[in-house]
Order: C-alpha cells, then structure tokens, then sequence
C-alpha cells in the first residue's frame, strides 16, 4: 500500500468478462459499454499524466466527473 496525501491507496482488481473487459455504465444515459483496462505495466505513472476532469460516454457524449462512474 502506498500513500497518496492524506488517503492510502488500497490496491484492488474489478471483475471482467470473458473478453476481458471492464463494463461500464453511464450515469447520464444509463446505457452500458465495454472498457479495455490499460494493463499496469502500460500506464503512465501519475507524475507525468494529470488526472481528467471529466470522461464522455461513447453514446451519449455527456461529460461525467470520474468519480461518478
């Protein structure tokens, strides 16, 4: 476990489906979608990377806070 200001980062895996992949929902439209997770070992560290204010869905393009999905 690591650190992140005052909060500690608990590591933890989300179920995917037999394709390997994350299903999502959109709080807007409430419609369903496949995700492709980026494996660990492909993701930028997050000194480098700023974290998105916010991510569209693929059907209804609304932008959500990223904590709401």
């Amino acid at each position: 476990m690591s650190r992140i200001g005052n909060m500690t980062e608990i590591p933890m895996s989300l179920p995917l489906d037999k394709d390997s992949f994350l299903r999502r929902e959109c709080p807007n439209c409430e419609r369903q979608f496949k995700w492709w997770p980026t494996p660990p070992e492909e993701e930028i560290s997050e000194e480098t990377q700023e974290a998105p204010e916010a991510y569209f869905c693929p059907y209804c393009h609304e932008p959500t806070s990223p904590d709401a999905w």
